[in-house]
Formats: C-alpha cells, structure tokens, sequence
C-alpha cells in the first residue's frame, strides 16, 4: 500500500518506520517550517526503528521512498493518509494538504482531537470535502519516542479497543477498509462523538494524578473525586449527544491498579508515565479536548462545573490558558447546532 505519513515528531517517526518494515511504500510529509527535522532523515534514507514490541514485529533500518516537504510530492498516488502530529498541527497540515488530495484518498488522524470536524469545514470550504474519506482515531496504536534525530522507540504498542470512525460516519467502511490492514487495534464506534469521548475517558485519569500527587487513591483522595466527576459530567453530555456507556467503576476511575498490560486501551500505560510525560500529554489534552468538550456542553445547556475547574487550575499549573489556543465550535463547524443537528451532521454529514 502507498502510505503518507506527516510530522516528524515521536509518533509520526515510528509510524512511517513501523509501516515502511510491514513492506508498504512510505512517504513522509513536513511543513516546510519544520524541515530542519526531516534534513537527517532525508540524508540516511530513513529511520531505524527500535523496541521490543512493533506492529511489524521487526526493528531495524526502515527505508522511505519519499522524504519532503512538497504536499503535491507527498500524497500523489496514495491509499491513506496518517496525520501523526499534535492537535495544534492538525489545521496546518489540513490547509496545506487540502488543494492536492485525491478522490478516495483516506486522510486518518490517529488521536482525532475533533480534528476530522476541523477538517471537513476547511475542506468543504474549499470544495474538497467529497474528494477525501475523513477518519479519526482515539489514539495512536504505540507510545513511542524519537531518540536520535533518525531514530525512533516504540516503548508501548497497543492491544485491541481503540475507537474509530470516519465523517461522517456512513462513509466509515471505507475508511476502515483500509485502516484495519494495517492496525487492526482499531475498532469501529458510532461515530467521531463516540471517538471523542472516548479520549476523554481515556485521559481523564492523569488530570486527577498531575492535581493530586499523593500517594491516596482511595474515594475519598482528591484525585479520585476529580476524575469521577468528570467522568459524570462527560457522560452528561454524551447522553445528550446519543453517546452512552456503562458509568466508570471504582477500579477503573484512576486505573492505577491495573497493569500496564491490561486490555483497556493505552490508559494503563499512561497512568505509570512520569509526571513530567503526563503534564505535557495534558498540555494537549486541554485545549483540544477539553475545551471543545465545554464549549460542547455550554452549546447544549449543559453544566460540567468540574470540568471547567480542572481545566482553568491545570492551565496555571502548566502556565498557559487553554482557552486561548483551544477551539470550539466554531471550530467545529457547529455554531449554533441544536444536538439533534449535530447528531445528524456527524453521521451523515447533512447540515
């Protein structure tokens, strides 16, 4: 399969590694601001990828059959289309993108963030929303690290369970037609909604851990309280928006009892980080997940108090305001949807 692969951060550098090893041509794509990082790969031809466990069971020198930083170069001929870069990069590399994809290409944005409802409004603005097959993850399969300017660890590969969906999501077969022959990790949900809060689900519990750094974490610790109303509230809103699950049991509202090698996707793993590691995946997580979550709620009428705490404290506590680099839904392309409307849209795509 021809693959593009953008960034040329940790997950995007073992994700065109890992990919190039299962014996797909790969491309790799970086903004032109970011070039300087790309320079070394371009030079040795590729990336040697390392860890104990990798999607292609190999590690080693991986070779990319394109490195650049032209967007035309990059996605000519391709099948799919991985966006693996931070929530701030996704726009970005949307716009530059945009005027060159292809009809039936599959643009995947591993941990989505929103971003395929980012996506299609700029797209549709620019009349090339029904060229592409928009698809959206709630994580990348791995935990991963660049540890040299052309190589790439894998620390973390994912079990089975992780939430997909394209938009809108009548047009999720096809997306996921491609997708699950390379991470079959990836399981189909309802729609980009169910995507979404699934993040939420899954990241929640290092807001409690990074605002209470005890060794508590029993129901009555700060960050037991923490996590389990917000947990509360996001199902709330879920309801509203036709998204239900089971309520969150004890055990599993803080996952610090459950190994690192449990089913449930990614958290168990992100639970035993450092702090330093949890603060800077929080860092994202703020403005790309939960501001829009609020904005979402406030849309709709309903009240998520605890949510809103969290997110002012830990923005003093990691020194910037998440509110001002995040997004909304304006954003989003929601503006004023009742939930009945924005449940239409994300499953059909209809305004």
């Amino acid at each position: 399969m021809k693959i593009c692969v953008c960034g040329s951060g940790n997950i995007a550098c073992a994700t065109a590694a890992d990919l190039a090893l299962m014996g797909h041509e790969v491309r790799l794509f970086e903004l032109t601001r970011f070039e300087n990082s790309i320079v070394p790969i371009k030079e040795a031809g590729g990336i040697e990828l390392r860890g104990e466990r990798t999607q292609s069971g190999k590690t080693g020198k991986a070779h990319l059959s394109l490195v650049t930083t032209n967007p035309e170069d990059a996605i000519r001929g391709v099948e799919v289309i991985f966006l693996c870069v931070p929530g701030v990069g996704h726009l970005p590399f949307v716009e530059a993108l945009g005027p060159y994809v292809e009809e039936g290409q599959v643009l995947f944005i591993p941990t989505d963030y929103w971003a395929t409802l980012r996506a299609a409004k700029h797209l549709g603005s620019i009349d090339k929303l029904n060229s592409v097959v928009l698809a959206g993850g709630v994580a990348s399969c791995y935990l991963a690290a660049k540890i040299g300017p052309t190589q790439a660890m894998i620390s973390y590969l994912s079990p089975p369970g992780l939430a997909f969906s394209a938009f809108p999501s009548i047009n999720t077969e096809k997306a996921w037609d491609k997708v699950k022959q390379l991470y079959p990790q990836y399981e189909k949900v309802p729609n980009v909604i169910a995507v979404n809060f699934q993040t939420a689900k899954m990241l929640a519990p290092l807001a409690g851990l990074v605002l209470d750094q005890s060794d508590d974490r029993t129901p009555a610790s700060l960050a037991f309280k923490v996590v389990k109303n917000m947990h509360e509230e996001r199902l709330k809103l879920g309801k509203v928006l036709g998204y239900e699950e089971p309520v969150p049991s004890q055990e599993e509202i803080l996952m610090t009892d459950i190994p690192v090698t449990s089913s449930i996707p990614h958290t168990p793993a992100m639970v035993h980080l450092p702090i330093e590691v949890q603060k800077s995946v929080l860092r994202e997580d703020l403005p790309y997940g939960y501001v829009p979550r609020i904005a979402l709620a406030k849309l709709l009428g309903v009240c998520t108090p605890v949510t809103e705490a969290v997110t002012t404290l830990l923005g003093l506590y990691l020194d910037f305001d998440p509110y001002e680099e995040g997004i909304d839904e304006e954003d989003l392309g929601l503006a004023g949807f009742t939930a009945q409307e924005i449940k239409k849209y994300v499953n059909t795509g209809e305004r």
